[in-house]
Order: C-alpha cells, then structure tokens, then sequence
C-alpha cells in the first residue's frame, strides 16, 4: 500500500451487511452460506466492481471510466499497520459499514450494541478473518458540469450498457474526472437478473417479469443522469445544462392521452443483453480474437410491451426501485414469490 503511487485513490470495501446489497430476501436463507455464496459473485459490491472494471478491460473500453489499476488483499501486518494510522476512527469500520440503511448518525450506528460484525460472519476455511480489502482507482475530483461533459456521459452510459453493464447507481458524486467512477451495485451481464436461462424451474411468467425488471433497471440508469442534471441546475442556476437522456426529462412531463390502450409499448436506449458483439471471443485456433465493430453512438432501441400502470411508474416516479425479490431454492436463484 505504501508504494502506491499519489496519483491513486484506494477505495476501502469494508464487510457490507447482505441487506445493503442484492441478496435472498427469504429468512430461511439469512444465514445460509450456501445461499449467500451463490449471490455473492454477482451482486456484493466488491464483486460487482470487479466485474464490471474487468468487463471494461476484456473489451478493451477501459476509458469509459476512471483507470482501475486492479484490487488489493490486505495481509496481517499491512492490516495492523492500517489500523494503527487510523486509530482514531470507529474500531468496529473495518468489520462493519455505515450506509444509512438503518440510521441517518453514523455515530449512533457505530454505538449500537445490535450491530453485527460483518467479517466475522463468514470465516475462511482455517478460521481466520477473511482479509480486508480494496479497489485500487486513479485519483480524482468532481468537476463543474457543463453541456459537453453531460453529452459525454449520455454516450458513456449507453456505452457501457452495450458492453452488458448497467445499473450504475449514477449521481453527480459518482462522475470523477468527468468519468463513471463506482460500479459497487452494477449489474455485468451473464448475472442472475438478466439469465433466466440459468434456472431451468422457472415459468414463462417469471422469465418475462426478470425481462421487465433487467428493461426497468437499464431506463433507470438514464432516469438518474436526467436526475443528475436536475439537480445540478437546481444548485447553479448561473451554469444550466440542457441534456435530456428520456423523452419526458425530470421533473417528467405529463402527456397522458385519453383512451390509452391497457398495453402499451416503452423503449430504453440499448439492450444489454446483446453485449456478446462486442467483447472478444476465442477462435477455432484458440486464440483470442478482438471484436471490430465500434460501439454505437445510436444503438438500437430496445421496446418491451406492458401495462399502461408499468409505464406510469417508469416515465413518473423519481425513484425506480427493485420490483423483483431473490430467493435459493433447489441450488439456483429464483424470483421471490
């Protein structure tokens, strides 16, 4: 850690509880390490960063967000070396995390006596701690945001979307260096939420709803950039930007019709699912082979048919959550019922 360059920013991942990320919201499974292991790959936000980091280097894209330099393992003595420089920090930070899922003081939460310690939760296989650990990224600062810097990362998230990335938790802290900095809840496609393929016991019914959730959560990606510029108008009325990613904006603009059909059909503005053309492949040879295509400034659109009450909730709501719960049952991930 001590060789680390100035140029580079360490971004710690504490030991996060499984309800600050996606995990099996059944209670049989809380505690059931077979159940969290088979979430954990996908969607703990150490693995999600390094999913979608390395996804970025194997399609050779890496300049779609701030350079990642690759993840560090903390051994005992570089560990006690950390808490020794940090003593006056809370103790227990290393094993927990304050994300404000259950208290607004960070104090309070650390003083709670229920708190759970996390990294002793799971041990390694010989008893220990597992070891801390972190995202090595190059250092930077958020910068004022201006038409061109919005325009830029319009065509970033479609970008990354193309590349089978998406649910990217966007916001103006998020943007260092005018780049995508944090992927801690993406998605990176093959994953659970988007391969119903991979559970062998689900209906046509559920397929279609995790069809639905993946469509909702990539509209979402650029519900938050017209969030971001929203709020950035609203703080610097002297430095408006004009960049819409949805046709309805934010604040969304209403336009209900009279008589609108009880189906109707919404579109977003790439389809990960089609990541495949262009990540490289492996040849008959076996080497591997780069992709030529570029990624597209105007992909194709991606229309999905639904309720009239679904496409209210998108185009209307600030805040579109997660409409799908997980569960383990029978070795494989499921929708929740």
């Amino acid at each position: 850690m001590d060789r680390l360059q100035p140029t580079t920013n360490k971004a710690q991942f504490r030991f996060p509880s499984d309800e600050s990320w996606v995990s099996p919201a059944d209670k049989d499974s809380w505690d059931n390490l077979n159940a969290l292991s088979a979430f954990y790959p996908y969607s703990e936000p150490f693995s999600c960063e390094c999913r979608a980091f390395g996804r970025l280097q194997e399609a050779g894209h890496e300049e779609l967000a701030v350079k990642c330099f690759g993840c560090v393992l903390l051994d005992d003595a570089h560990e006690n070396a950390m808490r020794n420089k940090f003593a006056h920090l809370h103790a227990q930070k290393p094993s927990s995390t304050y994300d404000g899922y259950h208290d607004d003081n960070e104090d309070e939460y650390y003083n709670d006596p229920n708190l759970r310690d996390m990294r002793s939760r799971f041990r390694c296989s010989d008893g220990s701690l597992p070891p801390l650990r972190g995202i090595v990224k190059e250092f930077g600062e958020s910068k004022d945001l201006d038409h061109q810097g919005a325009k830029r990362l319009l065509r970033d998230i479609k970008y990354v979307q193309q590349l089978g990335i998406t649910e990217l938790d966007l916001a103006y802290r998020q943007i260092i260096n005018g780049k995508l900095s944090d992927f801690s809840t993406s998605i990176t496609i093959p994953h659970f939420a988007s391969n119903p393929e991979w559970n062998p016991h689900l209906t046509q019914r559920w397929k279609s709803k995790i069809e639905f959730e993946l469509f909702a959560t990539c509209y979402k990606d650029f519900r938050d950039s017209d969030i971001t510029i929203h709020e950035w108008n609203e703080d610097h009325k002297d430095k408006q930007v004009n960049v819409r990613a949805l046709p309805e904006g934010y604040p969304p603009e209403r336009r209900r019709l009279r008589n609108s059909s009880a189906r109707q059909h919404l579109y977003t503005h790439v389809d990960p699912r089609n990541y495949r053309r262009y990540i490289p492949y492996t040849n008959r040879q076996g080497r591997i082979v780069r992709r030529e295509g570029a990624l597209g400034r105007k992909p194709s659109l991606w229309y999905i048919e639904c309720s009239a009450a679904a496409v209210r909730r998108l185009k209307e709501s600030r805040e579109i959550d997660a409409g799908l719960h997980w569960q383990y049952q029978n070795g494989h991930i499921a929708p929740l019922n």
